[in-house]
């Protein structure tokens, strides 16, 4: 802060902090610069987000829940996915264990039907449509964020693409479908569907997707451009 307050240059420092720790920072912020957190007064690692609700630089952000009053990340993403399936499993179970209960009392509502009193009607009509209702809308955020898990991505990086040291890349970070879903659910399948925090990495530094897809001339313009300027390290793995 003492060099700061004396008019040194941000970015020059924060290379120089980044290539003294040997830190792994891909990501640009919009002006091509690294990212720094002026809240929290850190660089930010790859895929981490300022929550103003929280008021912390939260790793691998995805969003901020109101439902569960949480911020989700890298450290509670596979939980919030459990979350998910077992909420619509259940209102899944609901909902078809009351339907032919309400089946009959709507074949019957003229004549009378089972003899249940008007309050346990409304109640068994209330418990199905609002089973329904649940099912549907849980299911439709369940499928988003499944799609999010085998691509790779989080909530903010499917709006907007994440810009890494070579450009935009909206693919920066999808490995294979299989890496994918073992990045965050972990290596173990006796652990996949146990609310356990098992997730590969550190929530720091991410592997990036391998060359030989589209998108390799950005990668080596990214190469040349960054020849000579062995500031930040760069990683990238291969199946």
């Amino acid at each position: 802060e003492k060099e700061l307050s004396e008019g040194a240059d941000l970015q020059s420092l924060l290379k120089r902090i980044i290539k003294a720790r040997k830190l792994q920072v891909n990501m640009r912020a919009l002006d091509d610069e690294i990212r720094f957190c002026e809240k929290s007064r850190c660089i930010k690692p790859d895929r981490s987000h300022y929550c103003s609700v929280s008021k912390a630089c939260v790793l691998k952000m995805d969003h901020f829940c109101p439902w569960v009053n949480v911020t989700v990340g890298f450290s509670n993403y596979k939980s919030f996915l459990l979350f998910l399936m077992y909420t619509e499993l259940y209102t899944m179970y609901v909902a078809f264990t009351s339907l032919p209960y309400f089946i009959t009392l709507w074949n019957h509502h003229d004549d009378g039907g089972p003899d249940v009193s008007t309050a346990e009607r409304m109640n068994l009509i209330f418990l199905f449509f609002i089973a329904a209702l649940f099912c549907f809308g849980v299911w439709s955020l369940l499928g988003f964020h499944l799609y999010l898990l085998f691509t790779n991505k989080t909530t903010l990086e499917s709006s907007r693409a994440p810009i890494m040291f070579y450009g935009k890349d909206k693919k920066a970070f999808r490995l294979s479908w299989r890496e994918n879903f073992r990045q965050v659910m972990g290596p173990s399948p006796w652990k996949w569907f146990l609310p356990i925090n098992n997730s590969i990495g550190d929530g720091v530094s991410y592997p990036l997707r391998p060359r030989g897809s589209e998108g390799d001339h950005l990668l080596e313009g990214a190469m040349r451009m960054e020849e000579g300027n062995s500031d930040v390290e760069i990683t990238e793995v291969r199946d």
